[in-house]
This record gives structure tokens, sequence and C-alpha cells, in this order.
């Protein structure tokens, strides 16, 4: 027996991550009847479950090359909420740690745009794969050098 079930050893294999969500000043205001914000709508069933305080997801399996492992892997599924609930389409999302590029590739899929930022120039190459959603769509990816 290993010493993992042992105490004070014993460790947590069911854990969980928080998602901090912060607003600066007063909520946006949209014109009336808002196009956008429309066509943005989610379901009832969608947002009874989305704006609850603990979501339950199976972790994403990192099976990639070493380089892909390095980044953060998180389920699309979250991305994807983050985005449709806190954005309307053709508005723009940031992604400040770009990673493998999975929020650009979400954002892409929820008709909005994308800015990411990663100082590692290797993972390009992953970058460039995963955006490109469809041969109709696909993402313009630069390397900006400080």
């Amino acid at each position: 027996m290993g010493s993992g079930f042992l105490p004070p050893n014993a460790y947590v294999t069911l854990d969980c991550e928080f998602i901090l969500l912060f607003r600066k000043g007063k909520l946006r205001k949209f014109p009336p009847k808002d196009a956008l914000r429309y066509e943005s709508i989610f379901t009832k069933k969608e947002r009874d479950e989305w704006f609850s305080q603990i979501w339950a997801f199976k972790g994403t399996r990192q099976t990639n090359s070493e380089l892909e492992r390095r980044t953060a892997a998180y389920p699309e599924e979250i991305a994807d909420r983050l985005i449709r609930m806190f954005s309307v389409k053709g508005e723009l999302v940031l992604d400040p740690f770009l990673g493998s590029g999975t929020t650009t590739k979400v954002a892409m899929q929820n008709q909005r745009s994308s800015i990411g930022y990663e100082s590692d120039p290797n993972l390009l190459p992953v970058i460039n794969k995963k955006t490109a959603v469809s041969k109709t769509q696909q993402a313009t990816v630069k390397i900006i050098k400080r």
C-alpha cells in the first residue's frame, strides 16, 4: 500500500478549479433590440446550468506532443460557455495566455474576433493547426516580437 492511503500523505484526486469573474464599472448598455445581442441568446437550460456556482466537466486529456502538453489543457466547453455568457456575436475576445489557441478557436466558432498573446513562438504551428477551423474561416496569426 502506497503512502497516498495513509494520513497525512493522502491526496485529493477529485479536485476542482475556480474561475473568478471581475467586473469593472457599471453593466454594459446595448441599444434596444440590438440584433447581435439577440442572435447571441442562450436557452433557459443553458442559462440555468451556466449561471450556477458549480460546473461538472471531465478534464481534457493531453495526448499531444510534448510542446502541446506544456499548455494548460481545458475542455473547449469551458471557453464556449464563458465566451457566450460574456460577449455577443461580432465582439472581440482577449486571451492573454494563448497557449495552443483553444480560446481563439472557440471564439471563431462563436462568430467572435479574438486576440491572443503567447510568449513561446514554438507554439505557432500548434496554434495554426488548432485555429484552422475550416477552409473558409482561417485565423490570421502574427508573431510580434518584443
